[in-house]
């Protein structure tokens, strides 16, 4: 396979995982909160949020894993073909980077609103020592 063969197929299963990551992520999320399916589980099962995400592309990665096992000269999955589990993977893989963008925006969020506060407080303390 050439580079460019490798290229042309990556882009259509790029174009291809973007359109589910969409459909499927409205199905299970709603409108509002894309990731509100692996807090909501989290929650409800005593879990974090990145262990509901393992638990779900793991599922994925062992599907394809059986593919390979069962036939290894050329792998086939009867349920949703492999096709369909590297697409669900991709898109996994850039939940998983949605799920850590959140946090460390959240975390640099609060970093500064403590700067915030605590400058607004050494403020206030100057007018109360006055």
């Amino acid at each position: 396979m050439t580079q460019n063969d490798r290229l042309e197929i990556s882009k259509s299963i790029f174009k291809e995982s973007l359109g589910l990551m969409y459909s499927k992520g409205k199905a299970y999320a709603g409108d509002v909160d894309s990731l509100a399916n692996f807090k909501r589980n989290a929650t409800r099962l005593g879990l974090t949020k990145y262990q509901v995400w393992g638990v779900y592309f793991n599922k994925h990665i062992d599907s394809m894993n059986n593919a390979i096992s069962q036939n290894p000269e050329r792998p086939i999955d009867l349920t949703e073909g492999l096709r369909g589990r590297i697409l669900d993977a991709i898109t996994y893989l850039c939940i998983l980077q949605c799920l850590l963008t959140e946090d460390a925006l959240k975390n640099t969020k609060l970093k500064i609103k403590d700067t915030i506060i605590s400058k607004f407080r050494k403020f206030l303390n100057r007018f109360r020592s006055k």
